[in-house]
């Protein structure tokens, strides 16, 4: 079978390893023939409600019932929208009618979260109650153009932007990381991320390509990793570099604790040198420490680096970003599109998405066509990631960012987002929001120029946005201050706020 989608990656090692565990996650466990065959009987519900749009969205906890929903729908040829069950149910409506979404997978808890208006507008499955224990077998006609999932980001409108992401884009990745990394099927991956965060797409589609054990971590396990890792032997680790910064400040970072690891990948934020020396020190059996980076438009990861010991007495502050995978195009440009070495980052391949979901002013500003002739690529994702490329290898250093994006637990995070939200929520003209650096790790704050009653604000904000995006603190200052451009001027405002507390 061509493996062009991600069901043949799927299948294939289900056909290897039938009575291998696929996942293992608080005391159960499934084979990958008893995932195959739960995903077939959501694959029938999903069918028989009779849905007419190609997007199934699936509110449910990081539990056994997610994984058989995910490769059911996709089973039934058409892809899924994780919804976090963070989100508020004002956010939850804009992700079903931006995403055209008339079918939603619910359990018993999940459900009560919902109200009447949402309920009504979708073909509802609880997949403890609607899913049959029969099914016939299906053959499913995909190709590597059929989309896969939507993932769900913050926008600069104060609305989720939807990025569209094919199976043809997911299987050349999970080609590119089994050709640098020699998972087996004897591997046990972690699995730390939310289904919203296209990292989890690695944990779960390239664990199952090679015939591996997903180990979904609890919500007690991210409180000791550490713990996680020993009691499941972890080989593979895969997660933000927070956590790991986290690990550290409580003295987690235990060699009898986490010698099962052989491999260690970090992505989705900046990663401290200095984390990374404490980790290779602390990982005797993973000699290298390896970054990846890549914006959930380019799918997963784009680039990597591989830091090892030779590298400790590197002068960097943070690990490079490395250098693209085999078949993909970087690009350097300045604000006038030239080729350079120090500039915006433009990413070039068969991982890109085609666009957002109904966004062509978004589409026109984040992707251009034919700008380098000499080059194979003919369309590039603009990064809005400020970067230098070292003269002697070729290496990526990450500068940070040309916008207001931000990171906040490995979430991509538009400050614009949050603080539309926050105008419309209370009324208020003048907001800033920033990011702070806490004992807790890095959260949002709030700047304003009218006194406001700090927990009527973020309650407010409670209706419309994540846990991540809502700001954990409140500032009040006369006014907002103004570069030489007239726009507001985020560095004096945090500087004033780092005064101030």
């Amino acid at each position: 079978m061509k493996k062009n989608n991600l069901l043949s990656l799927f299948s294939e090692s289900v056909s290897r390893f039938p009575d291998k565990h696929a996942i293992a996650i608080d005391g159960n466990r499934l084979t990958y023939s008893e995932l195959d065959l739960r995903s077939d009987f959501v694959a029938t519900a999903i069918e028989k409600s009779d849905g007419s749009s190609k997007r199934v969205a699936l509110f449910l906890p990081k539990a056994i019932g997610i994984y058989p929903a995910i490769i059911g729908t996709l089973k039934c040829n058409k892809s899924y929208v994780p919804l976090s069950l963070g989100y508020p149910v004002d956010r939850i409506k804009k992700i079903l009618a931006d995403g055209d979404i008339d079918t939603l997978i619910v359990d018993n808890t999940t459900l009560e979260l919902l109200d009447d208006a949402i309920l009504s507008s979708q073909l509802v499955i609880n997949i403890e109650s609607d899913v049959p224990t029969t099914a016939l077998r299906r053959k499913t006609q995909l190709n590597n153009d059929s989309e896969a999932y939507v993932l769900y980001t913050s926008g600069t409108t104060g609305d989720p932007k939807g990025i569209p992401i094919t199976h043809g884009n997911v299987v050349n990745y999970v080609s590119r990381i089994n050709t640098v990394f020699a998972f087996n099927e004897e591997d046990r991956f972690s699995h730390l991320f939310d289904l919203t965060f296209d990292l989890s797409v690695h944990d779960m589609f390239v664990c199952w390509s090679n015939g591996a054990c997903l180990y979904p971590a609890t919500k007690a396990d991210l409180l000791l990793p550490d713990l996680y890792v020993k009691r499941n032997a972890i080989t593979v680790w895969f997660s933000v570099p927070s956590l790991a910064v986290q690990m550290r400040k409580h003295k987690r970072l235990l060699p009898e604790h986490l010698a099962s690891i052989r491999y260690s990948l970090f992505c989705g934020e900046a990663m401290p040198k200095s984390i990374a020396d404490s980790w290779l020190s602390a990982t005797k059996n993973a000699d290298i420490v390896n970054n990846l980076y890549g914006p959930t438009e380019a799918t997963i990861a784009f680039t990597y680096y591989q830091y090892t010991e030779k590298d400790r007495n590197a002068t960097w502050s943070i690990l490079p970003i490395g250098t693209p995978f085999a078949g993909l195009e970087v690009a350097i440009v300045d604000s006038e599109m030239n080729n350079g070495d120090v500039g915006e980052l433009l990413l070039g391949g068969d991982q890109l998405t085609q666009g957002y979901l109904n966004n062509p002013y978004k589409n026109q500003l984040s992707f251009v066509q034919d700008v380098f002739p000499a080059l194979d690529c003919t369309a590039w994702y603009r990064s809005g990631d400020l970067v230098e490329r070292t003269p002697d290898s070729g290496t990526l250093l990450y500068k940070g960012r040309l916008d207001n994006q931000i990171k906040i637990q490995g979430f991509r995070v538009e400050v614009a987002d949050v603080e539309e939200n926050i105008r419309k929520a209370m009324g208020i003209t003048d907001v800033a929001v920033i990011k702070q650096s806490t004992n807790g790790g890095d959260c949002l704050a709030a700047v304003i120029t009218e006194e406001i009653d700090e927990q009527k604000l973020i309650k407010a904000c409670q209706k419309h946005l994540p846990d991540y995006m809502l700001p954990k603190a409140v500032f009040c200052i006369p006014k907002l201050p103004l570069n030489q451009n007239g726009k507001t001027d985020y560095s004096t405002i945090t500087n004033i706020i780092g005064e101030q507390t």
